[in-house]
């Protein structure tokens, strides 16, 4: 194991193998999920197919949620690799690979071993929420990528040796400004608050500190970062006028901070209870690993702990007490808790004559395994209920309590470093077999791929329209049929505009309304083929037909709920 980390090179190899292993094999074996993935998808296929670089687009209508980053990635993606699902999540992949890498190196320039800086990577990578991030189409994932490589950058430019401060401007510029125009300000904001508690307290602040040469490039990066910004607002303000640059500089940012606009407003305790839930399984860790490092920076003054606890701590705080709160919010900050407890099982490792972290390393870990057999052991149990039976998840699924029954006999033996590494194995497996096979077989109606393959068989010849459609069925019907196609959200617009397309087509092949069951059922003259049932609720298609025809009331033949 020693000749693994006695090179810098072979560990960073061994690393990004793992990483590619973790985030692309089977990428596209799960279909793309509504409501994230599949609106995410649809807004970089309507910039692809309308040749829009500027302004992100759903289903032909201007959407400024995000800046366009992510979606022009996609719309990358899709352009060489066609319209799939692999094709839709490999910038997240990217960039989740891109993030553990990064850590790594961060690690290296806090002075901290190959093996601390491994065991970190390893554990952000192996965290529940960034895996699965990393293997879905959502902008998160990119945003933290360039937050990991932005600290890394800032701390390199700022601390006291910096041998190359136009080189790491550069790269903080380039970086910053990718996390900008991925999900806006609170790439500076989370910048921020990790880097000027530390700075503050590991410098003497003077005038003379102030304008050091290396600080003046830290604020030259600064300004060209958010320059980059109010370039591309500069060329969206031409297509879309100043409510464009109100909705991309205040509602989206600070109106979702102050909850104007009441979208996933949640109270400020809320992410107490989602931050254990997102880093597991190694929160366990994480009350005697902050332990450790509060002890580092009071009694040992390491600016290197203060980095990781304000990381972690300041980011935490100003999330919470924004309005607006998902879980995927504090993907940001999961970084900060890998380093923490990654550098925190480091230490119990390599000073073994610690009886206290020696043993509580030792019992945790043993705990984690237990709890990785036994989650694989359910999960064979589901799948043998769903009666499923491909070998090439059954394989890796009955691997993983062998490894992890393997890894508490050598913590048995006192071999904490192998048994970290077969536990490391083993949650690999686990969670890679979920993602590909398990979570699709567990949540089918997440999918709109069998509404839109259904509607693909039926649709030559006819018209599609979306009535009172939400963002995912917009997404869903540009990824998968390939063109936008009008939607409506008043019954008399839409009555008004069957009539006319009755009125000139000649052809007879009739028209195809999808939306909502409920909505449908109203229509008299739209006879509804067949119900989907996407997440909670039925999405049907309608079919009406010209006046020419015998045309029956509103009438369900069929009903169909997604399936595998």
């Amino acid at each position: 194991m020693e000749k693994i980390f006695c090179k810098e090179s072979r560990t960073i190899l061994l690393l990004a193998a793992i990483s590619f292993f973790l985030f692309l094999i089977f990428l596209g074996k799960r279909p793309l999920w509504a409501p994230d993935e599949i609106r995410i998808a649809g807004i970089g296929a309507n910039m692809l197919l309308a040749h829009e670089w500027v302004v992100p687009l759903l289903n032909g209508k201007v959407f400024l949620e995000k800046p366009p980053l992510y979606f022009l990635s996609v719309a990358g993606t899709l352009k060489f690799f066609g319209f799939t699902p692999f094709a839709a999540k490999l910038p997240s992949a990217l960039s989740a690979i891109m993030g553990v890498i990064g850590l790594f190196l961060l690690s290296r320039s806090l002075h901290f071993s190959r093996h601390a800086a491994f065991c970190s990577s390893a554990v952000l990578a192996l965290s529940i929420q960034y895996f699965i991030t990393g293997r879905r189409c959502i902008t998160d994932i990119m945003l933290t990528s360039f937050v990991i490589w932005s600290i890394y950058a800032s701390y390199n430019l700022l601390k006291k040796e910096c041998r190359h401060p136009l080189g790491w401007s550069i790269i903080l510029t380039l970086v910053l400004s990718g996390g900008i125009l991925t999900k806006g300000l609170v790439a500076l904001v989370i910048l921020f608050g990790t880097v000027l508690p530390w700075y503050a307290i590991g410098t003497t602040l003077s005038v003379n500190t102030l304008l050091r040469k290396q600080n003046i490039f830290f604020y030259a990066s600064l300004v060209l970062a958010v320059s980059v910004l109010g370039i591309w607002i500069y060329f969206l303000c031409q297509k879309t006028g100043a409510q464009g640059a109100y909705e991309v500089l205040w509602k989206n940012n600070f109106g979702r901070f102050f909850g104007e606009h009441r979208q996933h407003v949640e109270p400020s305790y809320y992410y107490l209870k989602k931050l254990p839930e997102q880093f597991a399984p190694w929160m366990v860790f994480m009350p005697l690993a902050l332990f450790f490092h509060a002890k580092e920076i009071l009694l040992k003054k390491h600016t290197k702990s203060i980095l990781m606890v304000s990381w972690l701590v300041i980011p935490f705080l100003i999330l919470s007490l924004s309005s607006a709160k998902r879980p995927i919010y504090l993907l940001p900050i999961h970084p900060a808790a890998a380093l923490v407890v990654g550098t925190f099982i480091d230490k119990g490792l390599r000073e073994q004559d610690s009886w206290f972290l020696y043993s509580a390393n030792k019992i945790l870990f043993f705990l984690l395994a237990l709890t990785t057999a036994t989650a694989a052991s359910l999960f064979l149990r589901f799948l043998y209920i769903q009666n499923f039976s491909q070998s090439t998840a059954l394989v890796p699924l009955l691997t993983v309590p062998l490894l992890s029954i393997t890894a508490t006999i050598f913590l048995q033996r006192e071999s904490l470093v192998h048994s970290i590494f077969l536990i490391f194995a083993s949650l690999l497996l686990l969670f890679l077999s979920w993602d590909a096979f398990g979570s699709n077989l567990w949540r089918p109606q997440n999918s709109l791929r069998p509404l839109f393959s259904y509607v693909a068989q039926i649709e030559a010849g006819k018209k599609i329209i979306l009535f009172k459609p939400d963002e995912a069925l917009k997404g869903g019907v540009v990824f998968y049929l390939k063109k936008a196609v009008p939607e409506f959200y008043d019954q008399p617009e839409l009555l008004n505009h069957l009539k006319r397309l009755e009125n000139n087509d000649n052809t007879g092949n009739g028209i195809l309304v999808i939306g909502p069951e409920k909505y449908l059922l109203g229509f008299k003259k739209t006879k509804i083929r067949k119900t989907f049932q996407v997440k909670s609720e039925p999405i049907s298609i309608g079919e009406f037909k010209p006046a020419s025809e015998p045309h029956s009331s509103s009438i369900k033949q069929n009903t169909c709920i997604t399936n595998k």
